[in-house]
C-alpha cells in the first residue's frame, strides 16, 4: 500500500509539534525523494521525544545506509 502525504502539510503540522508523532511519515516522505538530509533532521528530533519508536529508528537507519 503506498499512500500520497501533502509534504507541505506534514511539515506544517511537525512545526507547530516536534513531539507530533508525524514525524515518522514525514521523514519518509523525504526518503522517497532522496532528501537524505531532511529525513536524518526529522527522525533525530522525533526520537528524541520518542526514542522507543522503532519506526523512527528503522528510517533513521535508511538514512544512514543511503
Amino acid at each position: 500500500m503506498n499512500q500520497e502525504y501533502d509534504i507541505k502539510k506534514l511539515e506544517s503540522a511537525f512545526s507547530e509539534d516536534f513531539s507530533s508523532s508525524l514525524y515518522a511519515i514525514l521523514a519518509n516522505e523525504y526518503l522517497k525523494n532522496k532528501e537524505l538530509d531532511r529525513a536524518y533532521t526529522v527522525c533525530k528530533i522525533g526520537l528524541e521525544y520518542h526514542p522507543d519508536d522503532i519506526t523512527g529508528q528503522f528510517i533513521l537507519a535508511q538514512t544512514y545506509l543511503l
